[in-house]
Parts: C-alpha cells; sequence; structure tokens
C-alpha cells in the first residue's frame, strides 16, 4: 500500500514537471509570437527590430535542447533507446541554434547579411543527420517491424514524401540555373529537401506501423514528432525559396515556421519523455 503511494507521488511529481516544462515552452512561444507580430505591423516603430528576432527566436530551440536533455536524463542519456531517440532530438535543435549563432555572428562581426552557404549550414544542415538518427532510436522503441506484411504502408510512407519532394523542387527550382553558383550551393538545395523527406518518412511509416503497438501510448508523440518535422520542412524550404529569389527578410514568414518547428520538437520530446517505457532498456 505503502509503495503504491510513493509511486503515485513520484508520478506525480513528474506529470508536474513535465507540465511546467510545456508552460515555460509555451510562455517563450507566447513572447517571440507576440513580439514578431509587433514587428510585422510595425507597432512602436518595432519594425526595425527585424534582425534582432532573427537572433533570438532560437532560444527556443536552445531552450528546447537542454529540456531534452533533462529528460533523456531520466532514461539513461544513451542506455536507452528513449534516451537516444530523445537525446539526438535535441541534439538536432542544438545544431540549429549553432547555425542561428553562426548567421549571426556573420551579420554583427563580419558584417556579411544571410551568407548561404556558411558554417552556420553544419549546423542547419547537421540536424537532418540528427534527427533522423532520432526518428530511428524512436521506431524502435515503438517496435516497429519493416516486414514485407507492411509493404503498403511502406510504400505509402515513401510515396506520399516523394510526391511533396517532387512538388517542392517544381516550385523551388523552377528556372534553376547552376552557371556561376558555387558547388556548394548547388548541393545544399537539393540535399536540403532531399535530407527532410529522409526523415519525414521514417517520421511517418513509425506513425503508420505503430499506431497499435504498446498500447497506443506513442500515438501521439509521433503525431506531434511528425507535425514539428514537416513544419521544419516547410521552414527550410521557405527560407531556401526566398534566400533563392533574394526576397527573404528577418522576421518573415520563414522564420515564422522555425518558430512553430521549434516549438513543436520541444513538445514532441516532452510527449515522448512522458511515455511509459516498456521493453525499451536494453
Amino acid at each position: 500500500m505503502q509503495a503504491s503511494m510513493n509511486k503515485n507521488k513520484e508520478s506525480r511529481k513528474e506529470e508536474i514537471k513535465y507540465r511546467g516544462l510545456e508552460l515555460l515552452s509555451l510562455f517563450v512561444f507566447g513572447v517571440l509570437i507576440l513580439f514578431l507580430i509587433l514587428i510585422n505591423f510595425d507597432v512602436a516603430g518595432l519594425e526595425s527590430y527585424r534582425d534582432l528576432y532573427g537572433d533570438f527566436y532560437g532560444i527556443l530551440a536552445f531552450l528546447g535542447g537542454l529540456i531534452g536533455l533533462f529528460v533523456s536524463r531520466r532514461w539513461g542519456h544513451y542506455h536507452s533507446l528513449f534516451g537516444r531517440a530523445i537525446l539526438f532530438l535535441s541534439f538536432g535543435l542544438l545544431a540549429q541554434v549553432f547555425g542561428q549563432i553562426s548567421y549571426s555572428y556573420y551579420f554583427y562581426v563580419l558584417g556579411v547579411y544571410v551568407p548561404y552557404p556558411s558554417v552556420g549550414d553544419i549546423g542547419y544542415f547537421g540536424s537532418i543527420p540528427l534527427y533522423i538518427i532520432g526518428v530511428y532510436y524512436l521506431a524502435r522503441v515503438c517496435g516497429v517491424k519493416y516486414g514485407m506484411s507492411n509493404i503498403n504502408r511502406i510504400l505509402q510512407s515513401i510515396i506520399i514524401p516523394l510526391l511533396v519532394l517532387f512538388f517542392s523542387y517544381v516550385f523551388l527550382l523552377m528556372g534553376y540555373s547552376t552557371e556561376g553558383v558555387p558547388f556548394l550551393t548547388v548541393l545544399l538545395d537539393f540535399a536540403y529537401p532531399i535530407g527532410q523527406v529522409v526523415y519525414i518518412s521514417m517520421a511517418l511509416l513509425v506513425f503508420m506501423l505503430s499506431r497499435g503497438i504498446l498500447g497506443g501510448i506513442m500515438k501521439k508523440p509521433v503525431i506531434v514528432l511528425l507535425t514539428a518535422l514537416a513544419v521544419q520542412y516547410i521552414a527550410d524550404y521557405s527560407f531556401l525559396y526566398r534566400n533563392n529569389r533574394d526576397i527573404w527578410q528577418s522576421a518573415g514568414m520563414s522564420d515564422f515556421f522555425y518558430t512553430v518547428a521549434y516549438l513543436l520538437m520541444t513538445l514532441a520530446i516532452l510527449e515522448i519523455g512522458k511515455r511509459v517505457s516498456i521493453g525499451s532498456k536494453e
């Protein structure tokens, strides 16, 4: 009886802790979005602070990365599948922070505006393999098996993102000319969408194959994660599209989508952390 009461108390403490982290993330997001709205409507002359928003909205990714490191400790960091999934998703967020800090350094110290590609893309592009690894470990947590019996769902999870990729290339690279364009720029223009389609396909497959596994407890976390990755794709697509046409600006639609993606990834990490670890310990 006493043991049961202690367990309930611990469970309640964990619930309060996760809820507090969720509220903190939502609060930071709310402040950032309010600032973004004020900037775009030029309230009290705040339109001049566009670059400042571009420097600071990454604080949400930094917060999410720290939260992820904290939550992964609850599951033994690298010593459990849950811990690894959360850890690599957190590293993906922190890689985004590195990219943003690098861009700010170029702007304020070197006087270079929106350098693409640059050192910052080590972080921005580096988040792609980190997210892929995170989704892979989440798939193992969910007990996803890639057998031939699931061939229809596997095909669906591949075909849908490929269609998205096709239409993205049609609009993003319509009239695209490599003449005079540095090789690294061309490489990244093609590699970003391809890499992101990989992790979206994997997350979609996890969702489709894990709905009846672990009592369905991973359904919500996977949905939030899938949404976060999709919004991240939209954010990068928006940046590449606008940057290639010289119409990108700080505190615009691209930065809005990045801010939303960071919030959703943070919430996904928290949702994964709240799940009961069934068979995840090695």
